[in-house]
């Protein structure tokens, strides 16, 4: 299926912008909602990292919905898994690997680094497993569920829509359903993730107008703002129903930057939006190492504000070079992109 330009456009600037909010949205420590002090600090944190930018993901798997049946790919079960196990898996191998040997030469020094997420040191094998495919948890490189999520409903999807090409909406009834009583298991980590990449299928297949709310765009906007500061207010900590329909409020405004200087930096550098994806937390990681060692006459909002600024600079100006020296490897680790 042919994809309008200016819709094209759209998702290409989408996906950078929202890359770098989840790129805020992991700046540590992790702030649980419900400690929210309500510091001025805390509260800024708290609004970007869960509720403004929690949007990041649904809007993204929506996305991947929507290529990935308007390219017909999910027609051949065989050339999908192909493709989605170069670009997918061999990803999420790469960039947990090393990070997850680092945190056992670290482990092994200090029991208490990162044990919050996985316990490396001593070895275990069904630890390093999980820590580096993600097969039953998060990863050791945590966002990067995401792509162990995606990959598994990729390959669900084509299965499921023959099940209901014919009642798509029925289709959605059931997603929701699977959803809210969580029938999946830990078949898929983030059951929402289905739902709204369900939405993404929906508006390829029945050929959704995406401009139908673009008139809507400043409405929506300030509802989802208003939502934001509510779930802050109120130290919402199940924002699931939040999550699945911000795509809807998110979207139409996403219109006014496409042909704005903003919309085309993004479109600059959207290519470099995954490698941002895979490198932001083991880069943030290292920098927050940094910031208590030496931190004590820094403030912390000072380190949050600065540390995701050159966690995006590295990612979409430094680390790209490496590409002209080792091109294969460099296309390797990103999936072929």
């Amino acid at each position: 299926m042919h994809i309008d330009p200016d819709i094209s456009r759209r998702i290409a600037i989408t996906k950078l912008l929202m890359v770098m909010g989840i790129v805020v949205t992991h700046i540590p420590p992790w702030l649980d909602i419900t400690d929210l002090s309500f510091t001025t600090p805390e509260t800024i944190k708290a609004f970007f990292s869960h509720a403004l930018f929690r949007a990041a993901v649904p809007i993204l798997a929506a996305i991947s919905g929507y290529l990935l049946f308007s390219s017909k790919l999910f027609l051949d079960i065989k050339k999908l898994l192909t493709k989605k196990f170069r670009s997918i898996i061999i990803p999420l191998i790469i960039w947990n690997l090393p990070f997850a040997i680092i945190i056992f030469l670290l482990q092994s020094f200090d029991s208490n680094i990162y044990t919050s997420h996985h316990t490396l040191y001593p070895f275990s094998l069904s630890n390093w497993l999980i820590a580096v495919t993600a097969v039953i948890d998060s990863p050791i490189n945590a966002p990067l569920y995401f792509l162990r999520d995606l990959f598994v409903i990729s390959m669900l999807a084509p299965f499921y829509w023959m099940l209901f090409k014919n009642v798509p909406y029925v289709g959605l009834a059931v997603v929701l359903i699977i959803f809210y009583f969580n029938l999946d298991g830990d078949i898929i980590l983030r059951d929402s993730m289905f739902v709204t990449f369900y939405f993404g299928i929906l508006a390829s297949t029945q050929q959704w107008n995406l401009r139908s709310l673009d008139k809507y765009a400043y409405s929506l906007l300030i509802i989802f703002l208003f939502a934001c500061i509510y779930i802050v207010y109120d130290k919402i900590d199940n924002k699931e129903t939040f999550i699945i329909f911000s795509p809807f409020l998110i979207w139409p405004a996403l219109s006014k930057i496409v042909y704005t200087p903003l919309g085309d930096f993004l479109a600059k550098y959207t290519k470099y939006s995954f490698l941002l994806f895979l490198s932001h937390l083991p880069i943030m990681f290292v920098f927050y190492k940094i910031f208590l060692i030496i931190g004590d006459n820094i403030p912390y909002f000072v380190f949050w504000f600065i540390s995701p600024l050159i966690t995006i600079y590295l990612a979409l100006v430094i680390i790209p070079k490496i590409e002209y020296l080792f091109p294969s490897a460099y296309k390797l680790s990103v999936g072929g992109r």
